[in-house]
Protein backbone atom coordinates (compact mmCIF):
# COMPACT_ATOMS: atom_id res chain seq x y z
CA UNK A 1 0.00 0.00 0.00
CA UNK A 2 1.43 3.31 -0.83
CA UNK A 3 0.69 6.26 1.67
CA UNK A 4 0.61 9.80 0.47
CA UNK A 5 0.89 12.91 1.99
CA UNK A 6 -1.42 15.91 2.48
CA UNK A 7 0.46 17.59 0.34
CA UNK A 8 0.27 15.16 -2.37
CA UNK A 9 -2.50 13.91 -2.08
CA UNK A 10 -4.08 17.72 -2.33
CA UNK A 11 -2.46 17.37 -6.23
CA UNK A 12 -4.64 14.97 -6.60
CA UNK A 13 -8.20 14.96 -7.86
CA UNK A 14 -11.15 13.08 -5.53
CA UNK A 15 -13.02 10.72 -7.40
CA UNK A 16 -15.97 9.43 -4.81
CA UNK A 17 -16.00 6.70 -2.23
CA UNK A 18 -15.25 2.82 -2.63
CA UNK A 19 -17.71 0.25 -2.69
CA UNK A 20 -15.26 -2.46 -1.06
CA UNK A 21 -11.25 -2.52 -0.17
CA UNK A 22 -9.72 -4.67 -3.26
CA UNK A 23 -6.52 -4.95 -3.40
CA UNK A 24 -5.33 -4.10 -7.03
CA UNK A 25 -2.18 -5.21 -8.96
CA UNK A 26 -1.98 -3.92 -12.69
CA UNK A 27 -0.65 -5.46 -15.63
CA UNK A 28 0.21 -4.53 -18.83
CA UNK A 29 -1.05 -7.35 -21.51
CA UNK A 30 0.32 -7.35 -24.68
CA UNK A 31 -1.48 -8.95 -28.00
CA UNK A 32 -0.33 -12.11 -29.55
CA UNK A 33 2.86 -12.40 -31.78
CA UNK A 34 0.85 -11.38 -35.33
CA UNK A 35 -2.43 -10.98 -33.80
CA UNK A 36 -4.47 -7.96 -34.28
CA UNK A 37 -4.82 -5.63 -31.19
CA UNK A 38 -2.45 -3.37 -28.77
CA UNK A 39 -0.86 -3.38 -25.81
CA UNK A 40 -4.12 -3.28 -22.38
CA UNK A 41 -3.44 -2.52 -19.37
CA UNK A 42 -5.77 -4.07 -16.84
CA UNK A 43 -6.07 -4.41 -13.17
CA UNK A 44 -6.73 -7.48 -10.85
CA UNK A 45 -8.54 -6.96 -8.06
CA UNK A 46 -8.77 -9.51 -5.00
CA UNK A 47 -11.08 -9.20 -1.74
CA UNK A 48 -10.73 -11.76 0.83
CA UNK A 49 -13.62 -12.31 3.82
CA UNK A 50 -13.80 -14.24 6.66
CA UNK A 51 -17.38 -15.86 6.52
CA UNK A 52 -19.48 -18.24 8.73
CA UNK A 53 -17.87 -21.29 6.13
CA UNK A 54 -14.76 -19.91 6.35
CA UNK A 55 -12.44 -18.00 3.87
CA UNK A 56 -13.30 -17.15 0.75
CA UNK A 57 -11.62 -15.39 -2.21
CA UNK A 58 -13.10 -12.58 -4.92
CA UNK A 59 -11.39 -11.74 -8.05
CA UNK A 60 -12.41 -9.22 -10.53
CA UNK A 61 -9.83 -8.19 -13.86
CA UNK A 62 -11.35 -5.09 -14.90
CA UNK A 63 -10.03 -3.55 -18.68
CA UNK A 64 -8.40 0.11 -17.71
CA UNK A 65 -8.52 0.96 -21.14
CA UNK A 66 -12.45 1.09 -21.39
CA UNK A 67 -14.11 4.15 -22.38
CA UNK A 68 -17.37 2.87 -21.48
CA UNK A 69 -19.40 4.55 -18.51
CA UNK A 70 -19.98 1.68 -16.59
CA UNK A 71 -17.11 -0.42 -16.35
CA UNK A 72 -17.47 -4.44 -16.83
CA UNK A 73 -15.03 -7.40 -15.32
CA UNK A 74 -13.16 -8.57 -17.74
CA UNK A 75 -13.04 -11.97 -15.80
CA UNK A 76 -13.91 -12.95 -12.71
CA UNK A 77 -12.55 -15.60 -10.11
CA UNK A 78 -13.95 -17.46 -6.51
CA UNK A 79 -12.70 -19.46 -4.27
CA UNK A 80 -14.52 -20.83 -1.30
CA UNK A 81 -16.05 -24.03 0.78
CA UNK A 82 -18.30 -25.88 -1.02
CA UNK A 83 -21.06 -27.68 0.83
CA UNK A 84 -19.25 -31.33 0.24
CA UNK A 85 -16.18 -30.01 2.40
CA UNK A 86 -13.57 -29.14 -0.22
CA UNK A 87 -12.52 -25.84 -1.91
CA UNK A 88 -13.76 -24.42 -4.87
CA UNK A 89 -11.59 -23.00 -7.20
CA UNK A 90 -14.01 -21.23 -9.47
CA UNK A 91 -17.26 -19.36 -10.10
CA UNK A 92 -18.17 -21.32 -13.18
CA UNK A 93 -18.09 -19.13 -16.04
CA UNK A 94 -14.55 -18.49 -16.49
CA UNK A 95 -15.03 -16.72 -19.95
CA UNK A 96 -12.69 -13.73 -20.36
CA UNK A 97 -14.76 -10.55 -22.43
CA UNK A 98 -14.11 -9.61 -24.54
CA UNK A 99 -12.70 -12.34 -26.66
CA UNK A 100 -9.73 -10.09 -28.17
CA UNK A 101 -8.17 -10.61 -24.46
CA UNK A 102 -8.09 -14.54 -24.73
CA UNK A 103 -5.14 -16.18 -24.72
CA UNK A 104 -2.73 -13.84 -23.54
CA UNK A 105 -2.65 -15.35 -20.01
CA UNK A 106 -5.20 -13.61 -18.25
CA UNK A 107 -6.85 -16.77 -16.91
CA UNK A 108 -3.36 -17.77 -15.47
CA UNK A 109 -2.99 -15.13 -13.40
CA UNK A 110 -6.85 -15.54 -12.04
CA UNK A 111 -5.94 -19.10 -10.79
CA UNK A 112 -2.31 -18.07 -9.72
CA UNK A 113 -4.17 -16.23 -7.18
CA UNK A 114 -6.99 -18.12 -6.52
CA UNK A 115 -4.79 -21.82 -5.88
CA UNK A 116 -2.44 -19.50 -3.54
CA UNK A 117 -5.06 -18.36 -1.80
CA UNK A 118 -6.65 -22.16 -1.14
CA UNK A 119 -3.35 -23.37 -0.53
CA UNK A 120 -3.15 -20.79 2.98
CA UNK A 121 -6.59 -20.94 3.75
CA UNK A 122 -7.23 -24.68 3.14
CA UNK A 123 -3.92 -26.77 3.10
CA UNK A 124 -5.51 -29.87 4.29
CA UNK A 125 -8.71 -30.05 1.73
CA UNK A 126 -9.36 -31.53 -1.17
CA UNK A 127 -9.93 -29.33 -4.44
CA UNK A 128 -13.33 -29.36 -5.76
CA UNK A 129 -12.42 -31.47 -9.64
CA UNK A 130 -12.45 -29.01 -12.33
CA UNK A 131 -15.69 -29.87 -14.86
CA UNK A 132 -15.62 -29.37 -18.49
CA UNK A 133 -18.79 -29.99 -20.27
CA UNK A 134 -19.02 -30.91 -23.86
CA UNK A 135 -21.86 -28.65 -26.12
CA UNK A 136 -24.12 -30.70 -27.96
CA UNK A 137 -23.11 -29.22 -31.21
CA UNK A 138 -19.55 -29.86 -30.72
CA UNK A 139 -18.19 -32.29 -33.61
CA UNK A 140 -15.71 -35.57 -32.22
CA UNK A 141 -13.07 -33.62 -33.84
CA UNK A 142 -14.21 -29.99 -31.65
CA UNK A 143 -14.23 -32.07 -28.70
CA UNK A 144 -10.66 -33.05 -29.10
CA UNK A 145 -9.40 -30.23 -28.95
CA UNK A 146 -11.42 -28.51 -26.91
CA UNK A 147 -11.06 -30.66 -24.33
CA UNK A 148 -6.64 -31.04 -24.76
CA UNK A 149 -6.41 -26.69 -24.86
CA UNK A 150 -8.23 -27.05 -21.11
CA UNK A 151 -7.04 -29.71 -19.55
CA UNK A 152 -3.60 -28.39 -20.73
CA UNK A 153 -4.32 -25.15 -18.74
CA UNK A 154 -5.59 -27.06 -15.79
CA UNK A 155 -2.96 -29.23 -15.88
CA UNK A 156 -0.47 -26.47 -15.06
CA UNK A 157 -1.71 -26.22 -11.80
CA UNK A 158 -1.82 -29.43 -10.91
CA UNK A 159 -5.37 -31.07 -12.42
CA UNK A 160 -5.80 -34.38 -13.88
CA UNK A 161 -8.14 -36.24 -15.63
CA UNK A 162 -7.96 -39.93 -16.14
CA UNK A 163 -7.60 -41.92 -19.57
CA UNK A 164 -10.22 -42.21 -20.75
CA UNK A 165 -11.81 -38.87 -19.26
CA UNK A 166 -14.63 -40.23 -17.33
CA UNK A 167 -17.89 -38.73 -18.37
CA UNK A 168 -20.06 -38.18 -14.78
CA UNK A 169 -23.45 -36.66 -16.14
CA UNK A 170 -23.84 -36.59 -19.68
CA UNK A 171 -21.26 -34.21 -21.69
CA UNK A 172 -19.96 -33.56 -18.30
CA UNK A 173 -15.54 -34.62 -17.75
CA UNK A 174 -14.60 -33.96 -14.44
CA UNK A 175 -10.92 -34.06 -13.09
CA UNK A 176 -9.97 -35.88 -10.32
CA UNK A 177 -9.85 -34.03 -7.35
CA UNK A 178 -6.20 -32.65 -6.37
CA UNK A 179 -5.32 -32.28 -2.74
CA UNK A 180 -4.60 -28.31 -1.84
CA UNK A 181 -1.47 -28.67 -0.71
CA UNK A 182 -0.58 -30.20 -4.28
CA UNK A 183 -1.80 -27.26 -6.08
CA UNK A 184 0.97 -25.27 -8.32
CA UNK A 185 1.20 -21.83 -9.54
CA UNK A 186 2.43 -20.61 -13.15
CA UNK A 187 5.29 -18.29 -12.96
CA UNK A 188 4.70 -14.78 -13.94
CA UNK A 189 7.89 -14.94 -16.12
CA UNK A 190 6.31 -17.85 -18.17
CA UNK A 191 4.07 -15.45 -19.22
CA UNK A 192 5.89 -13.85 -22.80
CA UNK A 193 2.66 -11.18 -23.22
CA UNK A 194 2.38 -10.10 -19.35
CA UNK A 195 4.10 -7.64 -17.75
CA UNK A 196 3.44 -6.12 -14.10
CA UNK A 197 3.38 -2.80 -13.46
CA UNK A 198 5.18 -1.29 -10.26
CA UNK A 199 2.25 1.29 -9.13
CA UNK A 200 4.16 2.51 -5.78
CA UNK A 201 7.07 3.70 -8.34
CA UNK A 202 4.54 4.61 -11.39
CA UNK A 203 3.07 6.62 -8.50
CA UNK A 204 5.72 8.29 -7.40
CA UNK A 205 7.36 8.83 -10.72
CA UNK A 206 3.64 10.67 -11.38
CA UNK A 207 3.58 12.70 -8.22
CA UNK A 208 7.42 14.35 -8.88
CA UNK A 209 6.47 15.48 -12.36
CA UNK A 210 2.75 17.17 -10.73
CA UNK A 211 5.57 18.75 -8.39
CA UNK A 212 7.57 19.83 -10.74
CA UNK A 213 4.63 21.28 -12.48
CA UNK A 214 3.03 23.08 -9.22
CA UNK A 215 4.22 26.70 -10.31
CA UNK A 216 2.98 26.16 -13.61
CA UNK A 217 -0.69 27.45 -13.23
CA UNK A 218 -1.37 27.02 -17.23
CA UNK A 219 -0.35 23.69 -16.99
CA UNK A 220 -2.37 22.73 -13.80
CA UNK A 221 -5.55 24.55 -15.41
CA UNK A 222 -5.07 22.08 -18.60
CA UNK A 223 -5.06 19.48 -16.34
CA UNK A 224 -7.64 20.21 -14.47
CA UNK A 225 -9.69 20.78 -17.22
CA UNK A 226 -9.14 17.48 -18.62
CA UNK A 227 -9.34 15.65 -15.41
CA UNK A 228 -13.23 16.86 -14.87
CA UNK A 229 -14.14 16.00 -18.62
CA UNK A 230 -12.91 12.45 -17.96
CA UNK A 231 -14.05 12.53 -14.52
CA UNK A 232 -17.69 10.74 -15.03
CA UNK A 233 -15.81 7.75 -17.07
CA UNK A 234 -13.19 7.02 -14.51
CA UNK A 235 -15.68 7.55 -11.09
CA UNK A 236 -17.04 3.55 -11.55
CA UNK A 237 -13.46 2.91 -12.09
CA UNK A 238 -12.44 4.80 -9.15
CA UNK A 239 -14.84 3.15 -7.03
CA UNK A 240 -13.37 -0.34 -7.31
CA UNK A 241 -9.42 0.84 -7.43
CA UNK A 242 -9.26 1.53 -4.03
CA UNK A 243 -5.61 3.21 -2.84
CA UNK A 244 -3.90 3.48 -6.54
CA UNK A 245 -7.73 5.17 -8.32
CA UNK A 246 -5.95 8.49 -7.97
CA UNK A 247 -3.06 7.62 -9.22
CA UNK A 248 -4.20 5.58 -12.29
CA UNK A 249 -7.00 8.17 -13.07
CA UNK A 250 -4.78 11.24 -12.99
CA UNK A 251 -1.71 9.35 -15.12
CA UNK A 252 -4.78 9.05 -17.92
CA UNK A 253 -5.43 12.92 -17.78
CA UNK A 254 -1.30 13.84 -17.03
CA UNK A 255 -0.27 11.51 -20.22
CA UNK A 256 -2.99 13.47 -22.40
CA UNK A 257 -2.01 16.77 -21.19
CA UNK A 258 1.68 16.76 -21.72
CA UNK A 259 3.50 13.69 -19.71
CA UNK A 260 2.98 11.30 -22.32
CA UNK A 261 5.42 8.12 -22.32
CA UNK A 262 6.47 9.07 -18.73
CA UNK A 263 4.32 7.22 -16.74
CA UNK A 264 3.77 4.33 -19.11
CA UNK A 265 6.70 3.65 -19.66
CA UNK A 266 7.46 2.94 -15.28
Amino acid sequence: MMILTREDSDLLPSLGTWDQPFHWSVFVVSPRKGGPGMPTLIAVGTIEKLTARGPTIDITVVDLMQTEPTIRPVMTGQGALSRNNRVKLTPGDVLIHPAALRGRGIGNLVFNIVTAWAQRAYPGHQAEPITLVRSNSASGAEWEHEFSKLTEFYGRFGFRWQTPPVETDRNHFPSDPPLVRDLTQVLEADLPLIRRVHLPAAVTNMIDQLHDYADDRAQLTTVSRLLKERREQWRSLGSRLNYFAWGIAFVAGVLAARLAGVVGGA
